[in-house]
């Protein structure tokens, strides 16, 4: 992919609510970038979209690497601001977004919990969010990456996959497939805003018609150090996964899910 033909095509892009976007061929992370951008939002009155073509440094969750070739995947971070209240629930909304996109491009995607956007079991994509500073709206950095064209070999991970592998007769342009998540996100969150005032029942309700999690799905759940097995029976109005084991419900802030047999 060039840099050149790829930063025009995004050049091009007029429906972003976002004041600024920035299209870097190399960078360490966009989520980093993004972090210095905030750092400035806090001051000033600015919005911004940071899309890579390649990532050095590529981060997900827990500081894990993510693979992050030129040309292979999107790798954006939009930085915005949203009420503190809904701090909580915003990583659900941007899963929905972006799941939203991608159904439109005919890629039936799901989320696995708090994060992951898989389509037939595989991971495709995920997401990292971190607010900064303790204004009122927050300043947040909402990051994601989704595998366009990953190869095989690309990733290290064995329950992952890039769309190329898992449907490469429908594989959109990397910078239309940019523009579409792009889009979805920034409507996903503009509506939840306008019609529902935030609230986080909303949210959670959106996010429950994408999981890939069914109501009496056996679940182990590992935060920390621990390990908790048992039934899923939803999430919590706060977005909490519930987790019915034989000790009572047991609720879950963050944490790796694994299914069991």
């Amino acid at each position: 992919m060039d840099f050149r033909e790829w930063a025009d095509d995004l050049s091009r892009w007029g429906a972003t609510r976002a004041r600024n976007v920035m299209l870097l061929d190399t960078v360490d992370s966009t989520h980093r970038c993004g972090r210095a951008v905030a750092a400035e939002a806090l001051e000033l009155d600015l919005t911004a979209w940071i899309f890579a073509l390649r990532q050095r440094a590529g981060r997900g969750r827990l500081g894990r690497p993510w693979s992050s070739p030129a040309g292979a995947g999107v790798y954006a971070s939009w930085v915005l601001r949203a009420p503190r209240a809904s701090l909580a629930t915003l990583p659900l909304l941007v899963g929905v977004g972006l799941c939203e996109g991608l159904g439109a491009l005919g890629f039936g995607c799901g989320l696995k919990w708090p994060n992951d956007l898989q389509i037939g079991g595989a991971k495709v994509g995920g997401i990292l969010l971190e607010s900064r500073g303790r204004c009122d709206p927050a300043v947040v950095v909402a990051s994601f990456g989704v595998n366009h064209s990953h190869r095989r070999s690309d990733l290290p991970a064995a329950g992952a996959a890039s769309l190329a592998l898992l449907d490469p007769g429908r594989l959109p342009k990397l910078s239309a497939l940019t523009r579409v998540l792009a889009e979805a996100v920034e409507e996903e969150l503009a509506g939840h805003g306008a019609r529902h005032s935030w609230n986080p029942r909303h949210a959670v309700e959106r996010y429950s018609a994408w999981t890939v999690h069914r109501t009496g799905d056996r679940l182990e759940v590992r935060s920390g150090d621990e390990v908790c097995a048992g039934e899923f029976v939803g999430f919590s109005a706060g977005g909490h996964l519930r987790l019915r084991t034989a000790a009572g419900e047991r609720r879950f802030v963050a944490g790796e899910v694994a299914g069991r047999a």
